[in-house]
């Protein structure tokens, strides 16, 4: 639900980044490229965090640049299948970063930025999804949060009533 203005924004905060995340949810819903198109600048760096490696073999992030870094768990549930999994995917030229689990068995993000810092991201947007958000957010590890907001209600707000008379909107 952006607009043209939110999504240059957007574009803009991805070429000020060395890398953007994005959890393996909104790869799985959206598809999505996470370059830079409506202005100058280079692409990020795409971080996926997939501990289950669940990453489709023909998502977008595999046929663009830079090809992206999955991270996963270091001690997998099922290590053979996550063994084929991962062959499957740098042989697409992705490059899988195993890191440990935190004590509620998800990936560590302390480590994560730590491992990302030693490759030379030194500055990370965190794009989506929700659930990610709200872990680097409850970690205390977000530095700025930018929220843009779509002109529209959806999903019914009882609370919230809107008329439209005469080309104006009244609440």
């Amino acid at each position: 639900l952006s607009g043209p203005q939110a999504m240059q924004l957007t574009h803009r905060l991805r070429a000020a980044h060395d890398g953007i995340l994005v959890g393996i949810g909104t790869v799985l819903s959206d598809d999505p490229r996470l370059t830079v198109r409506l202005v100058e600048g280079r692409n990020p760096q795409p971080v996926v965090l997939d501990g289950q490696l669940r990453f489709p073999l023909e998502a977008k992030l595999l046929q663009g640049e830079p090809l992206p870094w999955i991270v996963t768990h270091q001690r997998p549930i099922d290590p053979e299948a996550h063994q084929q999994k991962r062959s499957a995917l740098e042989a697409r030229g992705a490059r899988l970063l195993e890191i440990p689990s935190d004590e509620n068995n998800d990936l560590s993000l302390p480590s994560l930025l730590a491992e990302l810092a030693d490759m030379g991201i030194d500055s990370l947007m965190v794009e989506g999804g929700a659930r990610v958000i709200t872990s680097f957010l409850t970690s205390r590890l977000a530095d700025q949060f930018v929220i843009t907001i779509a002109p529209l209600f959806l999903g019914g707000l009882p609370a919230v009533e809107i008329a439209v008379q005469d080309g104006e909107t009244t609440f």
